[in-house]
């Protein structure tokens, strides 16, 4: 009996010697809330202790809840000052750092009015859930209306092409340049396109010529204004002195764009000339050819 006594009491002592010093393991993704404090802010420095030992609780989660963005260093002491070069912790947002083994004290200052930063302090960084903290969880945080500088208000003024501003100035600046609506529209309604000067060959589908039939000795002004005449085709060939003269004019003279002797002569003749004043055809013949006129 006394036997088995000694051997329960030598096992309960190795047990305690075993789990003597041990803490409890913390999950892996979860951060120990050592302390927090917060630190009303102005612009002129302002610090206050650190609410944990630095070691364990090394990450330092700061929580700007105010309306303006803070620039915070850590320091040794009381005297620790931060100035608009120290780090930035925009406003509605948080950022974590890690401190060293001395530093004890964090400042704080902002630009210009105030803010206040929450300061959480862990073996990790802190998530936080609405601006508290939380135990390795996430949450939405509102950033309130240009108070990101980066990104800007939603009623910033586009920026200029290629200049500097918000991520909101940029965006208005390219909504400025899209058309109205998508889809086939006019030229004005439509994005401009510029083409490289080195651009390779594009393939287009050429648009169908206009035709127009002439069967009398006559002048006929086929079109008024710049175009390209594609061919002209003798149908059926005149008699005694026929021609088919054609004009860069709106009237049976000026530049002359061809003569054919549609008494002898019968099939197309192409020519893919363009044409500035207009396009004037005079056909003779005592009997007239019929013929054929291909533009646009």
């Amino acid at each position: 009996m006394l036997k088995r006594l000694l051997l329960a009491a030598l096992v309960a002592l190795a047990t305690v010697a075993l789990s003597y010093g041990q803490t409890t393991p913390t999950p892996p993704g979860y951060a120990v809330l050592g302390g927090q404090t917060t630190l009303a802010v102005t612009n002129s420095s302002a610090n206050a202790a650190l609410p944990a030992s630095v070691v364990p609780y090394g990450a330092v989660t700061i929580y700007n809840k105010g309306a303006n963005d803070a620039y915070v260093a850590l320091g040794v002491d009381n005297t620790a000052a931060a100035t608009t070069a120290s780090t930035l912790v925009v406003a509605g947002t948080s950022i974590t750092i890690y401190a060293g083994s001395a530093s004890t004290y964090l400042a704080a200052i902002t630009a210009s009015s105030t803010t206040t930063l929450v300061v959480y302090q862990g073996t990790g960084p802190v998530a936080l859930s609405g601006g508290a903290a939380g135990a390795g969880a996430g949450g939405a945080t509102t950033v309130a209306d240009g108070a990101n500088v980066v990104e800007g208000a939603t009623t910033d003024a586009a920026a200029a092409a290629g200049g500097t501003g918000t991520i909101s100035a940029k965006l208005r600046r390219l909504s400025t340049q899209l058309p109205a609506a998508v889809g086939q529209t006019t030229m004005s309604a439509s994005l401009p396109v510029t083409l490289a000067s080195n651009q390779s060959t594009i393939t287009t589908q050429p648009a169908g010529w206009t035709a127009s039939n002439i069967t009398t000795a006559t002048t006929t002004v086929v079109k008024s204004g710049a175009g390209v005449l594609h061919l002209v085709n003798v149908n059926t060939k005149g008699t005694v002195a026929s021609t088919v003269t054609v004009y860069d004019n709106t009237a049976a003279s000026g530049t002359k764009l061809a003569t054919i002797d549609s008494l002898n002569l019968s099939g197309p003749f192409q020519y893919d000339v363009s044409f500035v004043t207009g396009l004037t055809v005079v056909t003779t013949g005592t009997a007239a050819p019929d013929i054929t006129v291909s533009y646009r």
